[in-house]
């Protein structure tokens, strides 16, 4: 004899449709913040390594630089095999690529280039795989500070500015987001466990009757871990849809805001496999919140009280 799990699931919904609703609002609402913030957390992973792939060091020779000095440091850079595409710009060839670029806008910079070409003489080049990982970060400053050293050498650039400003904000965001998952996680389990405990509560009379007729531990708390892992499954399903829904919305925003940083093909909503996992991951937070209020019942204490009533 056992509390049947469907049937226990559709009374405890038709007896305490309130309650359920109220439960399942605030797991939407709880797996949607979950999934969002591994959204942003992806895509701004997937602009970094955009980004990062696209990295060009900027190389900038002192005016007095001779032929010598810049054969010497071109065999340099092709010697540590950490750049790739390696192109020498003279000062004439920077002043023509400069003339290309902002010519049409300030067009009476053009003669004074012709008399006075303040540009330097530069190697341009990409870095070999970009710079993806925090490692080849840092390769890349040991490098650059190995460059700098070079006596007829002015400068390096690689745009250290804006990518160790983006890196710091990737760390900030994974710490604080971890630290505040992991607390709407807790405060997930507790939900799911208080409505659990409620609808233990109206079917005690249910659970007195097996614990008198020798029903197993395991035959009394599957209906209660079950009813958890139904309604953690529903509730990821439904966030899933409506973050979706904002992600469709928001991708549409940011490819006509912010177009010429060519963001949206970056731009991605979880894979089939993450899918699977907050899945999974919302079924084991209800199956674990239902077991924490349900595996004391099974100890006697409901036909206990109901013998101590008599």
């Amino acid at each position: 004899m056992g509390i049947g799990a469907w049937s226990g699931l559709r009374r405890s919904w038709q007896y305490q449709k309130p309650m359920h609703w109220m439960t399942l609002a605030v797991l939407v609402g709880s797996f949607s913040v979950l999934i969002v913030a591994i959204i942003i957390y992806q895509n701004l992973n997937n602009i970094l390594t955009h980004w990062g792939s696209e990295v060009k060091v900027n190389i900038y020779l002192q005016e007095e630089a001779s032929e010598k000095d810049t054969l010497a440091i071109e065999k340099y850079l092709q010697g540590i095999n950490f750049f790739s595409h390696i192109q020498y710009l003279s000062k004439k060839a920077a002043a023509e690529k400069f003339k290309q670029r902002v010519g049409q806008y300030v067009p009476g910079l053009l003669a004074d280039l012709e008399s006075d070409n303040p540009l330097p003489a530069s190697f341009v080049m990409g870095v070999n795989g970009g710079i993806v990982t925090q490692g080849q970060y840092d390769r890349l400053v040991s490098v650059v500070n190995d460059i700098k050293k070079i006596s007829s050498v002015d400068d390096v650039s690689y745009g250290q500015g804006w990518i160790e400003n983006y890196a710091t904000v990737i760390r900030i965001f994974s710490t604080t987001s971890a630290a505040f998952l992991l607390v709407l996680l807790a405060g997930t389990i507790f939900v799911i466990g208080s409505s659990i405990r409620y609808s233990i509560e109206q079917r005690r009379s249910e659970i007195e009757i097996l614990e008198l007729c020798g029903a197993t531990r395991r035959t009394i708390i599957w209906p209660f871990v079950f009813e958890g892992l139904v309604t953690g499954v529903l509730s990821t399903w439904a966030a899933l849809f409506i973050t979706y829904s904002i992600y469709l919305w928001q991708s549409e925003v940011v490819a006509s805001r912010l177009a010429f940083w060519n963001i949206k093909a970056q731009l991605v909503f979880l894979s089939p496999l993450s899918i699977a996992l907050v899945v999974l991951l919302g079924s084991a937070i209800g199956g674990m919140g239902a077991y924490i209020w349900a595996r004391d019942i099974s100890t006697g204490w409901a036909a206990a009280e109901a013998t101590n009533t008599l």
